[in-house]
């Protein structure tokens, strides 16, 4: 419940913000889909882990002036394993990416580089038996994307890239300093999205 309440209140400022950001008429909104291949930078307990493939689903919503605001709210499901494959961490989560975007080209063919915050929040975390471990884990993350994307008409393909800035483990009850492991686990993501703008 308490995910449920912090979702919808983030989805309102959002929102808010979104429909502040520019005049209506220089706006666009759409759906987006994509996948997902994530990594761990570590050198302590999670350095064994290995990437799997993932997806995502969202909406956007943005501006068409040469330097514009874009802002999205994605649904989210990573996946990571040991590397003997048997041990297996899936999470999902509701992930915020507000960016500066670079229109170059006209309105039928245009390409952009972008970049900016992107601000997580998990929905839940379970392991290879299907057991919750999402008290191990940061309930927030926080992060830097950069990418590009290519234009045609209504339909768009973006390349992006996503810095982890924050712990994936949470350590608020010192578990893994007492067992001496360091938690210091950062999480890349590499997406290819996939987006159509609806108006």
């Amino acid at each position: 419940m308490r995910h449920t309440t912090q979702f919808l209140a983030a989805s309102l400022v959002l929102v808010g913000t979104l429909l502040a950001a520019t005049p209506a008429k220089a706006q666009g909104l759409g759906i987006q889909g994509g996948f997902a291949y994530d990594t761990v930078s570590s050198e302590g307990l999670l350095d064994d882990i290995q990437g799997k493939s993932g997806w995502l689903i969202g909406l956007w919503y943005g501006g068409s002036a040469p330097v514009t605001f874009m802002g999205e709210i994605n649904y989210v499901e990573r996946t990571a394993a040991d590397e003997t494959g048997v041990g297996e961490l899936k999470t999902t989560f509701i992930e915020f990416p507000t960016l500066l975007r670079i229109n170059l080209g006209s309105s039928k063919y245009r390409f952009y580089p972008m970049g900016g915050p992107v601000f997580d929040i998990q929905l839940s975390g379970e392991n290879q038996d299907g057991n919750d471990v999402g008290d191990f884990l940061n309930s927030y993350q926080f992060g830097m994307l950069l990418g590009a994307g290519v234009q045609i008409g209504r339909f768009a393909i973006e390349g992006r890239y996503i810095w982890g800035l924050t712990s994936i483990l949470d350590d608020s009850t010192g578990i893994f300093d007492d067992l001496g492991l360091d938690t210091d686990s950062k999480n890349r993501s590499f997406q290819l999205t996939f987006k159509l703008r609806l108006n």
